[in-house]
């Protein structure tokens, strides 16, 4: 029996798939006291929409999202009451994947109101 005997060739160099992310701001709020952004934005992974996020951001330094939820052209407006208590307001039937009711930051405590109109 005879093998034939053939030079394997150079395996193929493995390639991270790319990685493209983008945040388009639809909402940035500046609360009275001037110490806390409420920023609303639209983001976008490899050219595909995947979310929009509301994050909550102390110029100290901290901050987290707070509020999640999908579909583009929803309407959404944020504002605040005043330097603890920002007021959203948003379409019916909007669906929320995350919707925090409060958050703080060294003892800076922001209470959100969500308002169906």
């Amino acid at each position: 029996m005879n093998q034939i005997s053939v030079a394997r060739p150079k395996p193929k160099r493995r390639v991270s798939p790319k990685f493209e992310f983008t945040l388009n701001e639809l909402i940035t709020e500046v609360a009275p006291d001037k110490n806390k952004v409420f920023s609303l934005n639209e983001e976008i992974v490899n050219q595909k929409y995947t979310k929009i996020s509301g994050i909550m951001e102390w110029l100290s330094g901290d901050g987290g999202g707070i509020t999640y939820f999908e579909g583009q052209e929803k309407q959404i407006f944020a504002n605040w009451l005043d330097n603890q208590t920002l007021e959203i307001r948003h379409e019916k039937g909007l669906f929320f994947t995350k919707r925090d009711e409060e958050c703080s930051f060294r003892g800076d405590k922001v209470t959100i109101k969500y308002i169906e109109d």
